[in-house]
């Protein structure tokens, strides 16, 4: 996902908790924009993203979500990450 000479993704694995992470690329480096921890907020993200015009970065994630359906994994979420 590309927007305004940066460039967006995700990893299933990986980051503080190995739940995956959102990062952005840009001529300056590297930036993780959010580490995910296997919660609520999602863990091993899967899709790949889609951006609204304000900045704001949508995806999926296989687990987490609602823990209490196929605990203590979830059963996935949908997430955003605003700017």
């Amino acid at each position: 996902m590309a927007l305004k000479g940066k460039l967006y993704g995700d990893t299933g694995g990986g980051g503080a908790s190995n739940f995956g992470v959102l990062f952005g690329l840009s001529t300056g480096g590297e930036k993780v924009l959010h580490n995910f921890s296997g919660s609520t907020d999602g863990n091993d993200p899967q899709s790949g993203l889609i951006i609204d015009s304000a900045g704001n970065l949508y995806g999926t994630a296989r687990w987490g979500g609602d823990l209490s359906c196929n605990p203590p994994s979830g059963c996935g979420t949908v997430f955003k990450l605003a700017p």
